[in-house]
C-alpha cells in the first residue's frame, strides 16, 4: 500500500481507542497466509497470538 495513504489511515484511526494498528516492516500483503506466497511464519504466529489476545479481552 501507497506510505502516504498508511500514513493518512493511521492520522484518522489514531484518536478511536478502539483501534489498533500493526505494522510488519518488509512484509507484502498476506503474509500470514499459509502456504502463501508471501508467507513469513514469526510475524504470522505475532498476529495470530495478537488476534487471540483481542479476541480473548473483548469477547470473552
Amino acid at each position: 500500500m501507497d506510505p502516504a495513504a498508511q500514513a493518512r489511515i493511521r492520522e484518522v484511526l489514531a484518536p478511536n481507542a478502539y483501534v489498533s494498528i500493526q505494522t510488519y516492516p518488509g512484509r507484502c500483503h498476506a503474509f500470514a497466509r499459509p502456504n502463501g506466497h508471501h508467507y513469513h511464519a514469526a510475524d504470522a504466529e505475532t498476529t495470530h497470538a495478537r488476534t487471540q489476545a483481542f479476541f480473548k479481552r473483548h469477547l470473552a
